[in-house]
């Protein structure tokens, strides 16, 4: 980085620190602001590849178990009990 030098009056000086303490202070929370929204970038992609790889597990253990139908669809509980896998006992709701 290039450095510059000027004079400054005595007058002039302390307010030009404060200035270039409230700059280093924003470049300093940029840089943290930067930082996290990096982090918050790959937490979502981790989140999103998490859920796609329990979707399509869930999935192909449904399958393997016969709780979907060849449609892709969930089977009922009457269609699940009809392949023999689960009993079936309907309650009456009064």
């Amino acid at each position: 980085m290039k450095t510059r030098t000027e004079y400054v009056r005595k007058g002039n000086l302390e307010a030009l620190r404060q200035e270039i303490t409230e700059y280093q202070r924003f470049r300093a929370l940029t840089d943290e602001w930067i930082a996290l929204s990096i982090q918050l970038s790959k937490l979502k992609i981790k989140e999103k590849n998490f859920v796609t790889t329990q979707a399509a597990f869930l999935a192909e253990t449904e399958s393997e178990r016969g709780i979907v139908g060849s449609q892709g669809f969930p089977l009922r509980a009457e269609e699940i009990a009809s392949q023999g896998s689960i009993p079936f006992f309907p309650v009456v709701l009064r």
